[in-house]
Formats: C-alpha cells, structure tokens, sequence
C-alpha cells in the first residue's frame, strides 16, 4: 500500500506544473483532487494497518520496525498536506496572478495572452510589476508552454520567421518604445 500511495504522490507532484489551456482548468482541478485522494486514501490504509500492526506486536518488543512504520506514516501525513498545500498556491497564482487577457491565432499557432495588472487602488501602470504572460498552445495536448514574460502589456503580436515580435498595448504610455522579441 505504501508503494501505491507513493505512485498516487508522485503523479500528483508531477501534475501541479502543468499550465493546462483555460477551457481545461477545471478539469485540471478535478484530475488533480481525484490523485491526490487517491494517496490520501492509500497513505490512510496504511496509518491504520501500521495501527493494527503495533496493537499486535507490542507484546514481541519490535522497536526498530516500529519506528520505521512510524516514521513512514509521519513522513506520508507530511507529504499529502505539503503537496495540498502546494497545489493551493499554485491555484492561488491563477486567482490572484494575471488574468486572461485575449486568445490569438496568428499563421496557425494559437497564443494565449495574460495580463498581470496593479493591485488596487493603483492604477493600470503606477506599479512596478505589471506584465504580460505569453504562452503557446501546445499542438496535441490540452496544455501551454510559457513563451514569454514582457515586462510590458502585450498588444499587437506577429509572428515572423519562427519569431514571435510583441509590441506594447497601449495601456501605458511609458511602454511605447519597448518591443520584445520570442523564439517560437
């Protein structure tokens, strides 16, 4: 059962960095849930046989492979709440990180634009972290490949020669003379 419940926390570590297209999120979130019980429920199995194990075996004097059961149960309650807790932030950057802007489809790729704007109550450009997140949809998967962070917000984009050229919007007029160029 340990061996199942560490495979279970595997596929849900692996899981958590996978930016999946905005159609797909919530089926991300249900797919994620449903590993993450899975260890839960496994890890559960196994807490409760290393219960029943130590119930029986007081009387035989087994300190070590009591302490190891122990340590393992300890270390796979630390892992379930850590990998929750992890899979929180990371939702967290889709709640309070940049915000869908537009989806793009130039010469046949499809880009998918994110705004990260000010907190309120600064305006759209009065802070110093404001930029654009630029992502590429992948060709077969449901899922997005990071292309770009402009410290600017994105407007016009072409692409040209396998290169992906990104003007500034223009939401801010201090961006006006920046451009950024990306590998496609």
């Amino acid at each position: 059962m340990i061996k199942t419940s560490i495979i279970f926390m595997v596929f849900a570590l692996a899981f958590i960095p996978i930016a999946f297209i905005p159609s797909w999120q919530k089926f991300e979130t249900h797919v994620f849930l449903f590993i993450w019980s899975g260890a839960a429920l496994f890890s559960s199995f196994h807490i409760f046989s290393f219960l029943e194990y130590t119930k029986k075996t007081i009387r035989i004097r087994q300190p070590l492979n009591s302490l190891y059961h122990a340590l393992v149960s300890l270390l796979l309650v630390f892992a379930i709440i850590s990998t929750l807790l992890l899979w929180l932030v990371n939702e967290g950057e889709y709640f309070f990180g940049a915000e869908l802007d537009r989806i793009e489809l130039i010469n046949g790729e499809q880009l998918i634009i994110y705004h990260n704007y000010c907190f309120i109550p600064d305006s759209a450009c009065e802070c110093d972290d404001y930029y654009s997140l630029i992502y590429l949809k992948n060709s077969y998967l449901p899922i997005m490949h990071l292309k770009g962070k402009p410290k600017f917000y994105a407007g016009e984009i072409d692409i040209v020669d396998d290169a992906i050229i990104v003007n500034p919007s223009n939401i801010c007029s201090q961006d006006e003379k920046e451009k950024m160029t990306l590998q496609l």
